[in-house]
């Protein structure tokens, strides 16, 4: 006779389910607040805060010593995809994020008007090398940063609620079409090479933007370089010639003393 009764864990198995909840508690459970503060490295390179709630981003505004964190960081609830309540005037938009190499927290920022046509940036850059691993695809809830008597303050300070209804209408099912004509096939083909024509040249546009701002930025520098040069110069020839005439002032005292022996 079998007697049937609750096995007793071993000791072992406490410590492993107390280590299971500690990372349980640290998986986000929702959307992150991201915080995009510009870098150095020139135009649409950002360093990458994520915070959990809006009092812990405020708190390190609040500490940062840079005041650049504060006039010029750009912050947005991220989320997988556009929820039906967002206002269609919000400026919310589709965001990619390209990290400069694995684990790094310093990324490029590219935004759409919709995640379809983010989604297709992504596969772009994918065939063209890009490592998969390093992108990052957001429907950004713009936050704006604002400062009060109690502190730095984000509106929206907390993330919109993503539906069951908004994941139904993402992943819904299409049912298989009908059977269509050569016409309709050669048509439904034509339409999509256009399509794609047209993402290609919308990516295209924005390469080139960028690339013209960043020779924007370099003529910038190198203006400034000159300008700091030619003051140098200048300050250079104007001691020059104080010390000229302040040697000629000294001959000429010489030479009245050496006349009037």
């Amino acid at each position: 006779m079998v007697r049937l009764g609750l096995r007793r864990k071993p000791a072992g198995d406490k410590v492993e389910e107390k280590t299971d909840e500690k990372r349980r508690s640290q998986v986000p459970t929702g959307p992150r607040l991201l915080v995009l503060v510009p870098t150095i490295a020139g135009v649409g390179s950002y360093r990458l805060h994520s915070f959990g709630d809006s009092a812990a981003a405020a708190k390190f505004i609040t500490s940062s010593p840079h005041p650049v964190t504060r006039t010029s960081a750009y912050a947005f609830w991220a989320l997988p995809l556009k929820p039906r309540s967002s206002e269609p005037d919000s400026g919310d938009e589709a965001i990619v994020l390209v990290r400069t190499e694995a684990g790094s927290d310093s990324v490029s920022v590219v935004s759409f008007v919709d995640i379809e046509s983010a989604q297709s940036f992504a596969r772009f850059e994918v065939k063209r090398g890009l490592n998969p691993s390093l992108v990052m695809i957001y429907w950004a809830i713009h936050a704006t940063i604002s400062e009060t008597e109690g502190g730095y303050q984000f509106a929206p300070p907390i993330a919109p609620t993503i539906t069951r209804g908004d994941w139904e209408t993402a992943i819904a099912v299409v049912a298989p079409p009908a059977p269509s004509s050569v016409d309709d096939i050669r048509r439904k083909q034509a339409e999509e090479k256009k399509r794609i024509q047209a993402e290609l040249q919308e990516i295209k546009r924005r390469q080139v933007e960028v690339e013209e701002l960043k020779k924007r930025q370099i003529e910038a520098e190198a203006q400034r370089k000159h300008l700091v040069q030619a003051e140098h110069k200048k300050r250079q020839q104007v001691e020059e010639a104080r010390k000229l005439h302040a040697e000629a002032e000294e001959l000429k005292s010489i030479k009245a003393e050496a006349e009037a022996l």
